[in-house]
């Protein structure tokens, strides 16, 4: 369906289906936010959106208490959502927790636009839906940060192409 409705919270406006409904703000268990937005897609509110911002130093990372409950291995995506690229944690379930989410984050000069998807079971046509709804965020209040090469990755790639480097060098 159009995405024929539109919602706004401090920072941000975003545009969704009339099938979809705006529904009282609830916290996210291990993830702070201000300034909370959410979206019901089923009349059950079990599958919702929820949007808000944070403060964080490292756009990419999550609150502590959240990764302290993923795995270690738990790394993001870089997705592109209209015309932001989204830190995306697809189809997470922290200890804890039974219900999967899908976390994105969008650095901003006025902080870190989180956005999590949260539903039952996880499936590809809601986190589709999500999606599409968050492809249409706009700021109100700030510039979208680009998202650059992650520090750690880099250095990883640096070790890994010395070991290799190393080996070829000593096969002549």
């Amino acid at each position: 369906p159009p995405l024929d409705r539109q919602a706004s919270v401090a920072d941000l406006r975003i545009n969704y289906s009339s099938t979809w409904r705006v529904v009282p703000a609830t916290s996210v268990p291990l993830l702070p936010m201000g300034d909370v937005l959410r979206l019901a897609a089923d009349a059950s509110r079990r599958s919702t959106l929820t949007i808000g911002t944070q403060q964080t130093t490292t756009p990419a990372a999550l609150p502590s208490q959240l990764a302290a409950a993923l795995p270690p291995t738990t790394k993001p995506q870089v997705v592109t959502l209209g015309t932001s690229s989204f830190y995306r944690y697809l189809n997470l379930t922290p200890r804890g927790q039974t219900t999967p989410e899908s976390i994105y984050l969008l650095p901003t000069s006025a902080g870190t636009v989180t956005a999590v998807c949260t539903a039952p079971t996880f499936t590809i046509s809601f986190t589709s839906a999500c999606e599409r709804v968050l492809s249409t965020l706009e700021l109100t209040t700030g510039t979208v940060r680009s998202i650059g090469v992650d520090p750690g990755y880099a250095l990883e790639l640096n070790r890994i192409l010395a070991q290799l480097n190393a080996v070829r060098r000593s096969a002549g």
